[in-house]
């Protein structure tokens, strides 16, 4: 019988001839039950499947009572279905972890069950700024406040379909950069520092950078921009901020060697 991945199976072999009592095994070991399942010498064939496929195998029998009977053998074969499909979300249930109005967003979506690859899409719209890529990654840097509904859809390669109702929600930040931007000039070879500053929200704050500062130029974690450019042009970058809370900020900056 049919097997099922995640699910307990359970099915018993039988054998005639001779006077009774047998022992059962797998004739060739080239050949397998399925991953999680085993066969036990009573003729019990039983465990919890966990990987789906069609499984070709040997069986062999043999008398326990000492008659001298002949052993048996039968090709037999068992198929294991893929669990149904059902849409998980990766770390956090629905809704979605809450999103910060200019602030960068990553989401991986995953499934349990059905079979790979799996095609994700969403019913109603996702936040403004925000998309989902078919392998199931919502990313994007949200453009407009407010609590989005949303339909989480997936289907396997089987064509097997699922769907959840969530929703993300996009904030206000509770902080702001109060650094202006552009950043003060720097010049080639010279050593260049700035200090950038925010308010609000619940000190102090830490700092990191969304794109490439000129080569030569870091940012510290407590906001010093520091270093020597290396080489001239327009930087445009994103700055970001985050209070002791974990609250975060970001805006778009620049800086010119």
């Amino acid at each position: 019988p049919r097997g099922t991945v995640g699910a307990a199976y359970s099915a018993t072999l039988r054998a005639q001839g001779g006077t009774g009592g047998y022992a059962w095994s797998i004739a060739n070991p080239g050949n397998a039950l399925p991953p999680g399942l085993t066969l036990s010498p009573d003729g019990t064939v039983a465990g919890v499947p966990s990987a789906a496929g069609n499984y070709p195998f040997n069986l062999l029998v043999t008398s326990t009572a000492g008659d001298n009977a002949q052993p048996a053998t039968r090709p037999c074969s068992v198929a294991i279905d893929p669990a149904p499909l059902s849409t998980t979300i990766t770390g956090a249930s629905c809704p979605l972890p809450t999103a910060t109005l200019g602030v960068p967003y990553t989401q991986v979506l995953a499934v349990a069950g059905g079979l790979a690859p799996y095609r994700w899409s969403v019913g109603n719209a996702l936040p403004l700024g925000l998309s989902l890529a078919p392998e199931g990654r919502i990313a994007g840097t949200p453009a407009a406040v407010g609590a989005y509904p949303i339909t989480l859809q997936v289907t396997d390669a089987s064509g097997q379909g699922a769907s959840q109702e969530c929703w993300v929600v996009v904030d206000p930040p509770t902080i702001r950069i109060s650094s202006a931007c552009p950043l003060p000039p720097a010049s080639t070879g010279i050593g260049y520092e700035a200090r950038l500053a925010a308010e609000g929200g619940t000190g102090p704050y830490t700092w990191s950078v969304i794109g490439g500062l000129p080569p030569g130029l870091t940012l510290a974690p407590d906001g010093r921009l520091a270093g020597t450019p290396a080489a001239a042009g327009p930087y445009l970058f994103r700055l970001r901020a985050e209070d002791s809370l974990g609250a975060p900020v970001a805006a778009p900056c620049s800086l010119a060697v």
